[in-house]
């Protein structure tokens, strides 16, 4: 996944995967397998600018 422009962001992902080899193939049936991904992003503000915040119980 690619970000471009500005402002700039900050992103992190993840998997996990279970019951599948590191490569698999194509035409073969994989069972009882599980694929998790996690993506989260944000937009960072500009040099000097400030940022939103959000505050649980407000």
């Amino acid at each position: 996944m690619a970000f471009h422009g500005a402002p700039g962001h900050a992103s992190l992902s993840a998997s996990e995967r279970r019951n599948l080899p590191d490569q698999v193939s194509a035409e073969t049936r994989y069972r009882d397998v599980l694929v998790r991904y996690a993506l989260a992003t944000s937009i960072a503000a500009p040099d000097g600018e400030p940022t939103l915040r959000s505050h649980e119980g407000d």
